[in-house]
Order: structure tokens, then sequence, then C-alpha cells
């Protein structure tokens, strides 16, 4: 049941959207070829107003889309930093009681006071690459001045959870160590994640084979086309994350379908502008949008029960694995057999994930619990804190321990 009515998206959802962006810049300086604002300035200048910024929050709690629980993030498409009143806008999120993750490419250190920092949860700096060539195949940023801007900002924020989000492409997995040592180095948490192709246009010409034989040539040689082809494998062609439990919202208080399409084709996926237009014909719209079927039958969505350019398996279950033991061993009294055994279960349930819940490793799980006597407590503690998708997975296994 998808809802067409504010009242029918309070039944269905309580706690609002998962996670809401709302872009305060509506376009980006990098050069990115495989997201749809890189390369674009045709919107270049464009800035929220303190008081449309302040607007929009206020609609976000009146129709009960942000909650405690929600994720929010003041960047969509376009690079926050260029904000040449960031400070302000923070300062208003304080105010309005609302935290916000902050992801940026760090071209501009913005000047922000204590103020504004009270309304920062979390920093993500975007990566391509930790060199010169890389940079020059994506962002286009002098590397140099990259590195520097990031130690400076660290110390703005140097409080607060600080991640490089290193984006993996064919031509920069030799640069991973170097950027891992760097972040060791600096305080910063480095996580890897796939580089993917963001505009779901060109993604829709990949699956039904239109995309030009040139193009096709360059991505495959560049970005790892596996790991579309595993989402679009695992889909399960009638849901999708960003049209049920995300909300987008544009520069100008549009609301988009989501934040895959670039400028030009941005008419065609906006729902209504959320402080002008009529609410239940927003969600009405973007709950059943011809667009978003298009993309969910062409296995192109977004869904929390199976993997898609997150973090690739073997650095997941690695940092996963780590941050396990590091606990552990606060303890002088471990048990070093208890330990393997925990670290034996939260392999399988996180293979149990990797493919897709099937029969035959839910039988291996169910093998192991017996096996290593594991209460139920502790397997829904590994569950919930170790798993790839915590709640998602323990909702599943409750119903066989």
């Amino acid at each position: 049941m998808k809802p067409t009515t504010l009242k029918e998206f309070h039944t269905l959802y309580p706690t609002g959207f998962d996670s809401i962006s709302v872009d305060v810049v509506g376009y980006c300086v990098a050069k990115c070829k495989y997201c749809p604002s890189g390369n674009d300035l045709s919107n270049a200048g464009s800035f929220i107003s303190e008081i449309k910024y302040a607007a929009i929050l206020a609609k976000l709690k009146k129709y009960g889309f942000y909650t405690n629980s929600t994720s929010f993030h003041i960047y969509g498409l376009g690079e926050p930093s260029l904000h040449p009143k960031l400070n302000e806008i923070l300062k208003i999120t304080h105010k309005m009681g609302f935290t916000t993750n902050y992801s940026t490419n760090i071209i501009r250190v913005p000047n922000i006071d204590k103020e504004g920092l009270k309304a920062v949860k979390h920093v993500i700096i975007s990566m391509p690459g930790f060199s010169q060539e890389s940079y020059d195949k994506i962002h286009g940023f002098k590397f140099e001045l990259i590195v520097q801007n990031i130690k400076k900002l660290k110390k703005i924020f140097k409080n607060i959870p600080f991640d490089m989000s290193y984006h993996i492409y064919q031509f920069n997995l030799h640069e991973i160590e170097k950027a891992k040592k760097f972040c060791d180095e600096n305080g910063i948490r480095f996580a890897l994640n796939y580089a993917v192709m963001f505009d779901k246009n060109r993604c829709l010409d990949y699956v039904a084979n239109k995309m030009p034989y040139e193009e096709l040539k360059t991505i495959s040689k560049e970005i790892f086309l596996g790991v579309l082809d595993d989402q679009i494998k695992a889909s399960s062609r009638n849901y999708c994350d960003f049209q049920e439990r995300y909300l987008a919202i544009n520069v100008n208080g549009d609301i988009r379908i989501c934040n895959s399409y670039t400028k030009k084709y941005e008419k065609n996926i906006l729902c209504g502008n959320i402080l002008t237009d009529d609410i239940d014909k927003i969600i009405k719209l973007k709950f059943s949008h011809p667009k978003c079927k298009i993309c969910m039958a062409a296995g192109l969505s977004l869904g929390k029960i199976y993997d898609c350019k997150v973090y690739p398996d073997f650095y997941y279950n690695l940092m996963r694995e780590n941050s396990y033991i590091k606990d552990a061993i606060k303890n002088s009294n471990i048990d070093k057999n208890k330990l393997s055994n925990e670290i034996k279960l939260m392999h399988q349930i996180r293979l149990w994930e990797q493919e897709h819940y099937s029969d035959e490793e839910l039988s291996q799980l169910q093998s192991l619990i017996k096996l290593v006597s594991a209460p139920t407590k502790k397997i829904g503690s590994i569950t919930k804190k170790y798993g790839r998708f915590p709640m998602v997975t323990w909702k599943k296994l409750q119903r066989y321990v």
C-alpha cells in the first residue's frame, strides 16, 4: 500500500521519512561525469535564502516528515560549502531543532562558528582518489589544495565524527592504502564505497543496451559495472527506498522523486513545491510517479534488503570484525573461544545477507547457532550492531531463533 494523502502517510510512516535532503546550493563546481550535477553550471549562483530555508524546515515539521529518527542533509546535488551564508544556514538548522550531516568535496573551507557547529552531527568528505591524476579524471580540482582544505576543515569540526568517503574507481585502487594512511594520521574515519553511475537515465540506457558504444567502453574502464549488475539482479522490482523512505528537496523548495537525474531533466521528476502546493497532491504523485515505475521495473531502485553501492563487502566485513575485536579486548577476562564463535556467527549472518537471505545460508546459520550454543540475546546483539542491514536482518532471523 502506498499513501495518497498526508493522513495515509502518517498511518504508514508514523516516524516520518528515514532521510531528508534539502539542497541549500543549486549547483556544484566539481566535474564528476557520473553524477547528475557534474559539469553542469546552468544553475550557478543559486543559493537558498535564509527565509526560504527556515520556511522549508517549518513545513517538514508541520507535515510530520521530520522526526527525531530522521537523518537530515543540507545537500542533494549541490555543494553546500559554496553557500556564502552557510554558517547562518547552520544556525537556523540548530535553532529550529534539526541536526544535519554535512557532505562536501571541500573545494572551499567555510567559516563556521560555535553556534553553527551545533547543527552538524557528521562530516563527510567526498574523494575520487588520492592523487592529482585521479582528480584530473573526476573532480577536476588541485589535489594538494584539497588535502590542505581537509586538514583545515578537520580543525573546525575537531569534535564531530569526520569521514573520508573514498569512491572506488578502477584507476584509483592503488591509492587506497595511501588515503587510509592519511586518514589514520589525521583522525579521520576511512570509508570505501564504489563509484557508480548516479544518473538514472544513463543507467536505463545501460539496461536497455542503448548506451553508445564509445561511452560504454569508457565507463567500463573506470567504474565497476558489476556493482550495478548485482543491484539489478537483486532488485525486488516493486520497492524503492528513494520513493518510500527518502525526501529530496531542491534549492527552490520543489520535491524531486529522488536526486538521480540531471538538472535539464528535473522538470520531469518534480512532484510539487513544499511551500506553495497542496501536500496531498504532492504525496500522491511522489508515491505513484510514472518514472519511479520505469526505474523499479528496470531493477534500478534502491532497497534496504539488498547490497548496492555502499561499502564493498570485503571492506565492510573487515571493518566490522575489527570493531568487534576492538570492543571485546577491552575486557581483560576475554574468552578467546567465545569470541571466535561470535565472529563466526557474525560472518555467517552477513553471508546470509549477501546471499539475499537464501534458505541455504539460513540453514548454515541455524546449524552454527546450535553448534556454538549462542543465546538469542547475543545473536540479536551481534545482528543489530554488526549486520549490514541490522533491523531487516534481525526481523527475519527472529523467526528462526
